[in-house]
This record gives structure tokens, C-alpha cells and sequence, in this order.
């Protein structure tokens, strides 16, 4: 059974480019990110997610599905999400959840992530892929990064101890 802890949790409170979760202990089997974002930059969904893990670059190399209110497509990227606007319905925050299993081994680590974006409208997105993160080390350091997160925005992270 797993069980899942609270390593650390943080909400801003100004306009912020990155947020950084470091100091992360090597303790648990898996990790797991929990992301409700907004940006201060212009339009409805216009921004990206992106992480650094450890400080390298780059950081994920993903392949995934998009579904949106007019369609579905496949894409290959290495962010992690997008990130609903200031011009979108006021107070909506994107969520978003990655999963690292096996974060502490001394290969290239598994990741899924699941990401939704909505407007209160047919601008709707989801994204889910999976894909790898190339750090030969136990990830000890998550670094999000936007071009501006807005206010409110909360990061959780977890640590998945498999029993």
C-alpha cells in the first residue's frame, strides 16, 4: 500500500518566475508535484510549466496527448503544462500533477504528468504524457518556472513510500 506524505508546501504571494522546492530528502520510493497555477501574462491560455530538476537542463523529454474543446492532438515537449491567463475567467487556476517514480535511483527517472486548463468555456485543454528525466542522481531539488506566476499559486509536494 502506498502512503503519502507532505514534504513541503508553498503559496506565493507576489508575481513570481520560479519557484524552487529544494532540500528534498531521499527517504520515499516516488515523488509526487501537485501545481494550481495562474500567470499575469496577457490572453486566456498562453503560458507553459516548465521544471529543472537539480539545476540541469534539460529537464524532461515527454511525449503526450492534448485534448481541447475543438480537438485532440499528440505532441512532443519537454514542459510540463500550460498555464491559464489573466484574460480568462477570473479566480481559475490550472492544475496539474507530475508523478517521478524510483526519484532516488542513479538512472534516468519515469515521470506522467496530467495537466487541465479551463476558461468556464469550450477553451478547455488537458494534457497527460509520460516521458523521462535525464539526471543520473536522486532528485534533491524541483525548480518550476512561468513567465509569471500570479499570485495564489500553490505548489504540495508528496513522498510516495510503497509498503
Amino acid at each position: 500500500m502506498a502512503t503519502y506524505k507532505k514534504i513541503t508546501a508553498t503559496t506565493i504571494s507576489t508575481n513570481t518566475v520560479t519557484i524552487t522546492l529544494s532540500g528534498i530528502p531521499a527517504t520515499y520510493t516516488d515523488l509526487v508535484l501537485k501545481l494550481s497555477a495562474r500567470n499575469v501574462n496577457g490572453g486566456n491560455i498562453v503560458d507553459v510549466v516548465n521544471a529543472t530538476f537539480n539545476g540541469t537542463s534539460p529537464s524532461v523529454n515527454g511525449r503526450g496527448i492534448e485534448g481541447s474543446g475543438t480537438g485532440t492532438s499528440s505532441f512532443t515537449s519537454s514542459r510540463l503544462g500550460i498555464n491559464v491567463g489573466p484574460n480568462a475567467t477570473s479566480n481559475v487556476f490550472n492544475n496539474l500533477e507530475l508523478y517521478i517514480a524510483n526519484y532516488t535511483s542513479s538512472t534516468t527517472k519515469n515521470f506522467w504528468c496530467d495537466s487541465i486548463t479551463e476558461n468556464n468555456s469550450t477553451n478547455g485543454y488537458q494534457n497527460i504524457w509520460n516521458g523521462t528525466i535525464p539526471l543520473n542522481s536522486a532528485i534533491n531539488e524541483i525548480a518550476l518556472t512561468a513567465n509569471t506566476f500570479a499570485p495564489y499559486t500553490t505548489v504540495t509536494l508528496y513522498g510516495i513510500l510503497n509498503t
